[in-house]
């Protein structure tokens, strides 16, 4: 339930700045990982950003690994996973759980930059907490898109 409230707070600042945002999904129903990048083409976005709230598999301990990551697969995405990261990290003073090359099925199959962003852990109890409160998510929302603005900047230059 999370994970959409954080994707329609991102959309509504994007749009006040005057983005044109399409979500593949509004709320737990949607179409599947693969079939949101093809949809993003489809659309002819400019960017295509994947939001996620990060989990372990068992006997990982929550509290040694935690914090907020971001994930590429393309070269041409490095820089939009580093911006919105290193946003992430000013905006909500988590810890730094990296910035990872992955070959994910959402970041793995587009024509345009595609990232996977994790901004903390559900599974961790303090990071869970932050996460259902709005005021985080508000921040977490600003944080990516400064990230996405300062990556279109740098595009433009």
């Amino acid at each position: 339930v999370t994970t959409p409230l954080l994707a329609q707070e991102v959309r509504a600042k994007l749009e006040a700045r005057g983005a044109r945002v399409i979500l593949t999904r509004s709320g737990a129903e949607g179409i599947t990982l693969g079939a949101r990048p093809k949809f993003a083409d489809v659309a002819n976005a400019d960017l295509f950003v994947s939001l996620h709230f990060n989990a372990l598999p068992d006997g990982v301990n929550p509290f040694l690994n935690h914090g907020a990551s971001a994930y590429y697969f393309h070269p041409q995405s490095y820089g939009l996973a580093n911006a919105i990261l290193r946003q992430l990290l000013k905006n909500t003073k988590l810890p730094n759980f990296g910035l990872y090359y992955d070959n994910l099925a959402v970041c793995r199959v587009t024509s345009m930059p595609a990232v996977l962003i994790e901004p903390a852990f559900i599974m961790h109890p303090h990071e869970e907490m932050m996460i259902l409160d709005a005021s985080f998510r508000q921040k977490v929302a600003e944080a990516i898109v400064r990230g996405m603005e300062e990556f279109v900047r740098g595009a433009k230059e």
